[in-house]
Formats: C-alpha cells, sequence, structure tokens
C-alpha cells in the first residue's frame, strides 16, 4: 500500500492481531493524514496474540489519533479518552469498535 497516492479509509478487524497491523502501518499514517481507520478493542483477542493490551493503545496514541467509540445503538460517535480505554475492565469481557482520526470529527 506504500505505492497508493491515496487512501481515504482503513478496515481492520484481525482477531488481535491488530497491533501488529498498526505497528507496522506508522509510513501509512504519517503520509495520509485525513485516514480514518475502524478496528476494534479487544482484550481476549489481544492477549491471545502475546500483546499486552494496553500496549496496543498506546500505540494507537503515539500516532495522534482521536478515538472515537462507535455507538450502534445511538447511531453516533462519541470520543474517548485514551486512559479510560486502558483503564476500563470492561473491555476485559467485551470488544470496542472504534473509529480513529487526527482530525476531530462531526458526529
Amino acid at each position: 500500500m506504500k505505492d497508493e497516492k491515496k487512501i481515504d479509509i482503513i478496515k481492520i478487524y484481525i482477531q488481535g492481531a491488530e497491533y501488529f497491523a498498526f505497528n507496522g502501518m506508522k509510513e501509512i499514517v504519517e503520509k495520509f493524514p485525513n485516514l480514518l481507520i475502524f478496528a476494534e478493542y479487544w482484550v481476549y483477542g489481544l492477549k491471545k496474540m502475546g500483546v499486552n493490551p494496553k500496549d496496543y493503545i498506546n500505540l494507537l496514541e503515539s500516532y495522534g489519533f482521536l478515538i472515537y467509540k462507535i455507538n450502534s445503538s445511538k447511531q453516533r460517535l462519541e470520543i474517548m479518552d485514551y486512559d479510560v480505554i486502558r483503564n476500563n475492565v470492561e473491555y476485559e469481557k467485551n470488544y470496542l469498535n472504534f473509529v480513529l482520526s487526527k482530525h476531530k470529527l462531526n458526529y
């Protein structure tokens, strides 16, 4: 994908291997500042892949993304704080679908 002229959206749902995908796409994130990424935070899957869930969240934060929870019941996006995600035990049992953007989204 490095040779692409423009990438607008990436969807990443790979059952806990998201950390590895994001770790390998630093150049893409830097090259396309208007990129939107749909992904998830699934603690169980991350741990099964040998990833510390907080390392995944720290990596996303280091890229400068704003993180938006996809609230399907309200059909809207809700901006989230990284510390809330890192420290929320609810995500130990469930998953979080989110959208990442480097710019504030109108939601």
